[in-house]
């Protein structure tokens, strides 16, 4: 066919229209409509395209900001929130200290005991005082300061331990009363001279850290060591527990615990984790 036939048959047309209109088809004539509006204006930045279920809007995107690394999607029951992921009940891990050459301390300070939790453990393993034979002491800081010295008399402490080299009991006692200005935690190995690089500790220490109405905090532990009667032969092994309560800045968190040497020599080796015991 030609154009003239197209024209003459009225398929086409003059079909004038208003400016920016388009040709379409209805499947018998051709008009000139409109450009359709299918997709809305874009709207502001950040907007999503969503179907009203019989059009198009241009909306703003429900999901909130990525936040932190780690983080997850929830629902608030009302609207989507980023929130770190629950870890529900039960230990979490906070921090370690890695002692590799001497050390004078092992400390978990604010930084790390904080209200989050009202219970820590610490799973100390491999301690040690190089060629030298040493016991483990400790005390808590609380009120922005380390309790321990002159004046700080506010400890007890008990314990018991069986050495298997020497086949004895023994028991471990402060004196009665809150005398002491720090723990003391017979957990580390004894014998003479090189012989102590072979000795280590493992031991597990537990403490409550929230104010408890103006009561005394409970601390306990218990562990194992190696030793010698003579430091060359005769190799045991000790087990101990042992508990010690502070009386100490009553209405105050407990928020650090520091571990030392207790007649002043430095750690050789060890590592120290510390864990939370989260409720929910």
């Amino acid at each position: 066919m030609s154009r003239a036939r197209d024209v003459a048959d009225g398929a086409l047309g003059t079909i004038a229209g208003t400016n920016g209109q388009v040709l379409t088809s209805n499947g018998t004539v051709w008009s000139s409509q409109a450009v359709p509006t299918e997709l809305p204006a874009h709207g502001a930045d950040g907007n999503i395209l969503t179907s009203t279920g019989s059009a198009w809007a241009s909306e703003a995107n429900p999901l909130p900001a990525h936040g932190t690394s780690g983080n997850v999607l929830t629902s608030t029951g009302s609207a989507w929130a980023s929130q770190a992921a629950a870890g529900g009940a039960g230990w979490t891990w906070l921090a370690r200290n890695n002692i590799t050459s001497s050390t004078s301390y092992s400390t978990f300070d604010s930084s790390v005991i904080t209200s989050t939790y009202d219970n820590y453990a610490i799973v100390a393993n491999g301690i040690n005082f190089g060629a030298v034979s040493e016991y483990i002491g400790f005390f808590v800081h609380a009120n922005g300061a380390w309790q321990q010295g002159t004046g700080k008399n506010d400890y007890d402490h008990n314990g018991i331990k069986f050495n298997t080299a020497t086949d004895t009991q023994n028991t471990i006692l402060s004196g009665g009363g809150f005398n002491r200005t720090n723990v003391y935690m017979d957990t580390t190995g004894y014998g003479a001279g090189s012989q102590n690089t072979q000795y280590s500790t493992a031991f597990t220490l537990y403490m409550s850290t929230k104010a408890q109405n103006s009561k005394a905090r409970n601390i306990w532990w218990h562990g194992s060591f190696n030793n010698s009667t003579n430091g060359t032969a005769s190799y045991g092994g000790s087990v101990t527990v042992g508990a010690a309560s502070y009386d100490g800045e009553l209405t105050n968190n407990i928020t650090g615990i520091r571990f030392y040497g207790y007649s002043g020599n430095s750690f050789a080796n060890g590592t120290w984790d510390l864990y939370g015991l989260a409720r929910s």
